[in-house]
């Protein structure tokens, strides 16, 4: 468990920074410009350099840790699919105990095997996203996020809780926000793409 910054500069940038609790020293500084990915581990004297789609299963599961897989689970944004005519889209209802949801699965039908691309899970008590699903070209799931605690920030709803699961590299995150803004200037210091180049 660790406290940190966030930072995202749309479309494609994400800075994740943690620090120790007490010693407010930094555990870790990673960012990705939506292509490659940069890590520094000072307290190992660390540095690890390479591409988004490399998976990676190191020892210590969270060293699979990639600040794009962050990136991917912040938001969920189906519109890709809904303008492409290959991509099939299907709902369903499904209850968890109490729960009740609408699930959306859009669905690759360009292949010879139509393959599952991604599923949203939407709750019907208030029609906010719980859960994302994506999927990898061997069918396994890649990437399953968790949404909750939503909260309205300057007109945009967007949860406090994200519980993000990597099967495939073998470890779980879980994000909590104590504070979020949206939609801020970031200062220079700051800036995610600047950075980025800071770390190469």
């Amino acid at each position: 468990e660790t406290n940190g910054t966030l930072i995202v500069r749309r479309p494609n940038h994400i800075r994740l920074k943690g620090e120790a609790p007490l010693a407010l020293a930094t555990v870790f500084d990673m960012v990705s410009d939506g292509e490659l990915f940069r890590v520094s581990v000072p307290i190992r004297n660390t540095f690890i350099m390479g591409e988004n789609t490399a998976v990676t299963k190191e020892e210590n599961p969270v060293l699979n840790l990639r600040p794009q897989h962050v990136m991917d689970a912040l938001f969920v944004d189906v519109r890709e699919y809904l303008a492409n005519p290959r991509v099939l889209e299907t709902m369903e209802q499904q209850v968890e105990g109490r729960r009740s949801f609408y699930v959306f699965s859009f669905i690759d039908s360009s292949l010879s095997v139509p393959q599952m691309i991604e599923r949203v899970w939407i709750d019907r008590r208030n029609f906010t996203v719980a859960r994302k699903q994506v999927f990898g070209e061997d069918g396994l799931v890649q990437t399953d996020v968790q949404y909750d605690f939503y909260q309205a920030l300057t007109g945009v709803t967007f949860p406090q809780s994200i519980f993000v699961q990597r099967p495939i590299e073998d470890y779980s995150v879980q994000i909590s926000f104590v504070r979020t803004t949206l939609n801020e200037a970031l200062p220079e210091d700051t800036d995610v793409k600047a950075h980025a180049n800071k770390l190469a």
